[in-house]
């Protein structure tokens, strides 16, 4: 039975990646591990890559494994047993949601998630408007559509709007607000004109600038 059930980045089931130039060919060779459960349905680190992307990196994963079987078996522990990896570099994720987080001071700060509408692409740009008893707006912007033919784009980002006041400080997202913004939106500017009226400039990759007006 092939490894299953990605388990999202925590402390305890960090995504990690280890990354060397495995061959000295003058590239660093990156491998990323995250949990899955295997045959005996317990959580171990599995690389996310296919046999035939790491075969493109370097020889040495075309000669590591016989077949896709035993790619689709082989953990973390049998890629660090190899000397090929010795002083490699690795770095960890332990969380991979979109957050606020709020300074309570004494230098201990609340990581709070962002509304799952936040969490499904890539975001590239955030504003805050502030509006005093009414809280605040947050307006983001994102997507990336440089993915991996086998990842896919990161693309369900239309635009989005969270609310949250004083006394509730939930994020909310809003609705039928008209702040849309389709493709890769790459930052949000504020721009006052004579009149005292705020526009909201969000430049995207390729496309034309949106403008929206704050009321």
């Amino acid at each position: 039975m092939a490894p299953s059930a990605n388990k999202s980045s925590t402390a305890k089931t960090p995504l990690e990646l280890i990354a060397k130039d495995i061959d000295d060919s003058g590239v660093i060779d990156p491998v990323v591990f995250v949990y899955q459960k295997n045959e005996d349905h317990f959580f171990e680190q599995y690389p996310v890559h296919f046999w035939s992307n790491l075969s493109q990196q370097s020889p040495y994963f075309r000669q590591k494994f016989a077949n896709y079987r035993e790619f689709s078996r082989a953990t973390k522990t049998e890629y660090l047993e190899d000397t090929v990896f010795e002083n490699a570099l690795s770095f960890r994720v332990n969380q991979d949601q979109s957050v606020v987080i709020e300074n309570l001071g004494g230098g201990k700060f609340k990581s709070t998630p962002l509304a799952v509408e936040a969490q499904l692409a890539t975001i590239n740009a955030i504003y805050v408007q502030k509006n005093n008893s009414l809280g605040h707006r947050i307006f983001m912007v994102g997507n990336d559509f440089g993915g991996n033919p086998f990842e896919g784009d990161y693309d369900a980002l239309r635009g989005l709007i969270l609310e949250g006041t004083h006394q509730n400080k939930s994020l909310k997202p809003t609705h039928f607000s008209g702040f849309t913004v389709e493709g890769v939106g790459t930052d949000i500017q504020e721009i006052k004109l004579e009149n005292n009226k705020k526009l909201i400039l969000v430049p995207r990759n390729k496309d034309r600038i949106l403008v929206f007006e704050l009321n």
